[in-house]
């Protein structure tokens, strides 16, 4: 009698060790299925708090310790980025303005020519300007043997397009044509 309540006390025990066993695997993989979970969704510090815990139940497994160590890389390389971030803010260089062509007579503008010719070298120049409210100026300063000539195709936000050299209003082909 007395071996046999031995047994049944011993076959207790292994029955109550291999229910915390199944227990305890049935939680670690929760653990691991949540944290890897979290993982695809890159909530990288609720991952490895999630993988933290998974190892608490089983302190011997190789995969968690393998996430945990990739998401500390993961992060070391995100703070690296920060910090290089906020050490050299981003420098938005202002728009460049174009400036408006009215001249008042023929000199004004025979002047401002001779002027693109001083500053602009013997070849083609193009140059882009947006404005804030959506205008766009295709601006094209063609110098020839110190003879400068000012193209501009402006573009309005809603469409409309129109030519012009030199300050005087041209046609689309004519501006075409002079600007190959």
């Amino acid at each position: 009698k007395t071996q046999i309540a031995n047994i049944d006390a011993t076959l207790a025990i292994l029955a109550a060790n291999q229910k915390k066993i199944e227990e305890d695997n049935l939680q670690y993989k929760t653990f691991i299925a949540s944290a890897d979970k979290l993982f695809d969704e890159k909530k990288y510090k609720e991952a490895k708090g999630t993988y933290g815990k998974a190892l608490t139940i089983k302190e011997n497994e190789q995969y968690p310790k393998d996430r945990i160590s990739k998401i500390d890389a993961i992060l070391e390389k995100e703070n690296a980025t920060a910090q290089n971030t906020q050490k050299e803010p981003e420098k938005v260089a202002p728009k460049p303005k174009i400036e408006e062509l009215k001249f008042k007579n023929e000199q004004e503008r025979i002047k401002y020519l001779s002027e693109l010719a001083l500053k602009y070298p013997d070849r083609k120049t193009v140059e882009n300007y947006t404005e804030d409210n959506g205008k766009q100026t295709l601006r094209i300063i063609i110098n020839n043997d110190g003879v400068a000539h000012e193209y501009r195709k402006i573009k309005q936000p809603w469409g409309d397009e129109y030519f012009f050299k030199d300050g005087k209003s041209i046609s689309k082909s004519l501006f075409l044509g002079e600007t190959k």
